[in-house]
């Protein structure tokens, strides 16, 4: 048996020799079969010629299989590797499993400006979804995406449909966004920037701040949370930090959705849903939303999102 016959998200390889694998967050971790030792001895092997050079996390190609991977030293000074395992293309949008009005909200013309976040649970497929979207975008829209990820998870890097294209980047450190931001502005004018994952206070503020820059430029990233609420929450903790109060400003300003993931058990299949989206189009009807918004009051969404689903159930897609 071959580790690529395997199925699982995530392997740890231990410094005895050991490696353990899971099936999704909140899955039980399991011991290898012993059939996979000598791979994982090779695969071992190969992570430790990796030049790291500052990086926290980098990508790695066993086999035909990419992985994302994370090197802990423990507390007994021994290497400890985590890899997750990458799909090997970006996932046709359409196919993900979103509710249909959903999908065609994200998909319309006019949702061509603002700052779209998918956020979800370590697993939950944030950037599968988002890389989908991208390239959606791109295949029926045109224009061109770039990237400032670390490290890149899904190849996105090139052409898309007729006339879109994608021009990925890697960042070593997070600290790194604001230069290669400013950079993004003189790169032809993207029509898409993907942010990979906001998870300090550099990414959440360029994320709002870059979202300001134009009436034509999607933002795309994902956030951690397990719901949208905190998501939210958590954006606007880090970004105020560095940019006080103007942090909610901002946020009012260039939300226009948060899509909430999560893989539920449908008869012992991982399927995808969305139990929560707030979705923002830059119209007079959710100015009150918008308010709320910029007087930090994320609490109390949760019943404009209530609403929005009841409307849609009674009244149809037309209800956004």
């Amino acid at each position: 048996m071959k580790l690529s016959d395997l199925d699982f998200s995530d392997l740890v390889l231990e410094p005895d020799g050991r490696a353990q694998y899971k099936r999704g967050a909140g899955s039980q971790s399991r011991g290898l079969p012993v059939e996979c030792r000598s791979e994982t001895d090779v695969l071992r092997e190969n992570l430790k010629k990796v030049n790291l050079s500052g990086k926290t996390t980098f990508r790695h190609t066993h086999d035909g299989v990419r992985y994302r991977v994370a090197r802990m030293i423990n507390i007994d000074d021994q290497t400890v590797w985590f890899l997750r395992r990458q799909p090997g293309h970006a996932p046709p949008f359409f196919r993900q499993g979103l509710p249909r009005y959903l999908e065609n909200w994200l998909m319309a013309p006019e949702q061509c400006q603002g700052l779209v976040l998918f956020s979800g649970a370590q697993s939950s497929g944030k950037t599968t979804m988002a890389s989908a979207y991208i390239v959606e975008r791109l295949k029926t829209y045109g224009g061109h995406a770039v990237t400032f990820e670390n490290p890149a998870e899904l190849p996105l890097n090139g052409n898309w449909g007729d006339h879109g294209h994608c021009y990925q980047s890697e960042i070593v450190d997070e600290s790194e966004l604001p230069r290669h931001i400013v950079q993004a502005h003189r790169l032809a004018s993207p029509n898409i920037i993907f942010i990979g994952e906001i998870r300090t206070k550099y990414t959440a503020l360029e994320s709002l701040r870059v979202a300001l820059g134009s009436s034509h430029q999607l933002v795309v990233a994902t956030i951690h949370g397990v719901d949208v609420t905190k998501a939210l929450n958590r954006l606007m903790l880090w970004a105020r930090e560095l940019d006080g109060l103007n942090a909610f400003l901002n946020l009012s300003s260039t939300l226009l959705a948060v899509v909430h993931l999560d893989l539920v058990d449908n008869n012992g299949k991982l399927v995808l849903s969305s139990p929560e989206h707030l979705l923002l189009p830059f119209s007079e009807h959710v100015l009150g939303v918008r308010a709320k918004l910029c007087e930090g009051q994320v609490q109390s969404l949760k019943e404009d999102m209530r609403s929005l689903k009841n409307r849609i159930a009674s009244e149809g897609d037309g209800a956004i």
